[in-house]
């Protein structure tokens, strides 16, 4: 878009802390009890990347808040959808402060799961029906039926506290999961076809190479701790399948790969903090914030284009004349005559 959806500052500290929470607190287990400078270094790291979580969490919360505010002020999508979506992002914003103000009950994980379900899917269906290429709308299909399958699978949970789920599951809620799983890696081969552009150039190229160090850490980082760590450790649970790791291993690859060469990109970096906003919120959602960094970061990258960026040149008279950026960067038809 031509105008930023969120506050770029917002986006750059969320980011940060996002990464920082991610590695060192959900994706880590906590430190075991015991004696020694070791385990207190542990200790006091996990403590401070608890506290970075809760930052985060805090900072989703006011992102969902600017883009509710930006979204009423300069429309992203068209009038109704758009006045329904700025009702979900204060909606999730004021169950978050609840989440964080209280115990956070069954009751409200069940309704911010809900709404920010319903908000996936209404930003995705609308992508599907606006957006041209054929890959962003198989990726924004493919990642709303994972989200789905997620829900199908942590809404019972949710019930069960409540005493209000069924004694056995049916066999659909229980393979829920696992067809997540195939379609969250599906989503991240689709979101390399959608927006992994093939841009030319040596710094282009270095700009690929760079891309790659993170993308692998990324997904040899998954394989290793679901294949070679304790079975009661690994990220999979215990003793996944080789086909299961290496299908999830590779998606990861290539949606960190994606968000990381947009993120380098100015005029794409708003994909590349969707994609990353996407991948943080992990699988399955099972708490507010993976719910809240889900909307956010469809909502970065599936919002339609409102045309290409303006731009003006110097025009013979003192004039500065508006061009309409085509999609390969160039003038694409000139505008109209705007004056100095």
């Amino acid at each position: 878009m031509s105008h930023p959806l969120v506050s770029p500052a917002l986006l750059r500290t969320l980011a940060f802390l996002g990464v920082t929470e991610a590695l060192l607190y959900r994706l880590a287990r906590p430190p075991a009890a015991g004696e020694g400078a070791s385990s207190g270094v542990a200790a006091s790291l996990h403590e401070g990347a608890g506290f970075a979580f809760t930052l985060a969490f805090l900072l989703s919360i006011a992102v969902l808040l600017n883009l509710a505010f930006r979204a009423a002020r300069r429309p992203a999508w068209p009038g109704g959808l758009n006045t329904f979506l700025g009702i979900c992002f204060v909606g999730l914003a004021a169950m978050g402060v609840s989440a964080l103000a209280a115990d956070a009950g069954p009751v409200l994980a069940i309704g911010f799961t809900s709404l920010s379900l319903v908000a996936l899917m209404a930003i995705a269906m609308h992508a599907f029906a606006v957006l041209t290429p054929a890959w962003p709308r198989a990726f924004a299909v493919a990642y709303a039926a994972a989200a789905l399958c997620s829900a199908a699978s942590v809404v019972p949970a949710f019930l069960e506290r409540l005493a209000w789920a069924p004694a056995r599951r049916p066999e659909l809620l229980v393979q829920a999961p696992r067809a997540g799983e195939v379609l969250l890696a599906a989503a991240g081969v689709l979101s390399f076809l959608a927006w992994a552009e093939a841009r030319p150039g040596g710094a282009a190229r270095i700009q690929a190479a760079v891309a790659l160090v993170p993308a692998g850490m990324a997904g040899l980082g998954l394989a290793a701790a679901s294949l070679m760590t304790a079975p009661e450790t690994g990220l999979l649970g215990a003793r996944p399948e080789a086909w299961r790791v290496l299908l999830l291993s590779s998606g990861l690859f290539l949606a960190v790969l994606t968000a990381t060469l947009n993120l380098m990109s100015p005029r794409t970096r708003g994909v590349g903090y969707g994609l990353l906003f996407l991948t943080l919120a992990g699988f399955p959602l099972r708490i507010a914030h993976q719910d809240a960094l889900m909307v956010i970061g469809a909502a970065l990258l599936l919002a339609p284009p409102d045309g290409p960026p303006i731009l003006l040149t110097a025009a013979p008279g003192g004039t500065r004349e508006a061009e309409q950026a085509g999609p390969s960067g160039g003038p694409e038809a000139p505008g109209a005559v705007l004056p100095s």
